[in-house]
């Protein structure tokens, strides 16, 4: 029996540090360029206007040169964004901060405290990749964050070296009863829009179809990954699901993306 139960607790070990490695092994990659449709007919227009009345080519001209001017957009957003990228998967956060975070956690073996810093990285590059709110979606990285808010000078001078700006970090607002439908409403739009987009953009950030994937992206799986306690565990198939709905058309609350208690949340901007 005893045999047993120590069996089963080097399986365990085993499985939680695979699911470590797999999730480090996870690389950031630059999303597609997202280019509205009237912007791409409008240039493509005046593009083969020119073309027309320069050399008087038939209209048709229109769509070849249409396409082409689309595709050299995407190409330049996405050469441009891997540039910021190459240059960010270079950046580790302060080593007093990690320091500090390995004080207050003396459990964590150093791989696991190189996953939670690449998951805070994640999540910092989703800001600098589209600067949005984000809902945080590990407990574990929220731990990170919070450490590194402890020491607030080293905090700012590292936000504004890597984005530009310092990232405001955004404690999550509960709803409760006795609060107006009104204010209940917003909070749970806020909720499920800052839910909506940190999925997009994390899978994004890993080349994952949001609305295909058959896996998690990192910030997703990593608390489920390291059996942090408290933490947040995710259905992909839920998310999947969830993402297929218009953003804020339904104004859900944050609590059917995932289960277990809530977490913070970015603020890239001025908030509300």
């Amino acid at each position: 029996m005893h045999q047993t139960k120590q069996q089963a607790m080097h399986q365990s070990k085993q499985n939680t540090t695979r699911a470590v490695n797999t999730l480090l092994a996870m690389s950031r990659v630059a999303p597609v360029a997202k280019v509205s449709w009237w912007i791409f007919l409008g240039v493509g227009t005046c593009v083969a206007y020119w073309i027309w009345a320069e050399g008087g080519v038939a209209w048709w001209m229109l769509i070849p040169s249409s396409l082409v001017f689309f595709a050299f957009l995407r190409l330049l957003y996405r050469w441009r964004k891997n540039r910021q990228l190459a240059k960010f998967n270079h950046i580790h956060l302060p080593p007093q901060i990690l320091s500090a975070f390995r004080q207050q956690y003396p459990a964590l073996t150093p791989k696991q405290v190189d996953l939670i810093e690449q998951g805070f990285l994640d999540f910092i590059a989703m800001h600098l990749l589209s600067k949005r709110d984000y809902a945080m979606p590990s407990h574990a990285v929220d731990a990170l964050w919070h450490c590194m808010l402890e020491q607030p000078k080293v905090y700012e001078q590292w936000c504004i070296s890597v984005l530009g700006y310092s990232l405001e970090h955004v404690p999550h607002i509960p709803i409760h009863a006795e609060q107006s439908l009104g204010a209940q409403w917003r909070l749970k739009s806020l909720h499920s829009r800052q839910n909506h987009l940190a999925w997009q953009e994390s899978c994004y950030l890993h080349g994952l179809n949001p609305y295909r994937t058959k896996q998690l992206s990192r910030l997703y799986a990593l608390d489920a990954a390291l059996g942090w306690a408290d933490g947040l565990h995710y259905d992909v198939q839920v998310l999947r699901g969830k993402y297929a709905l218009k953003e804020g058309a339904t104004a859900s609350s944050s609590d059917d993306y995932h289960s277990g208690n809530h977490s913070c949340s970015s603020c890239s901007s001025s908030c509300d």
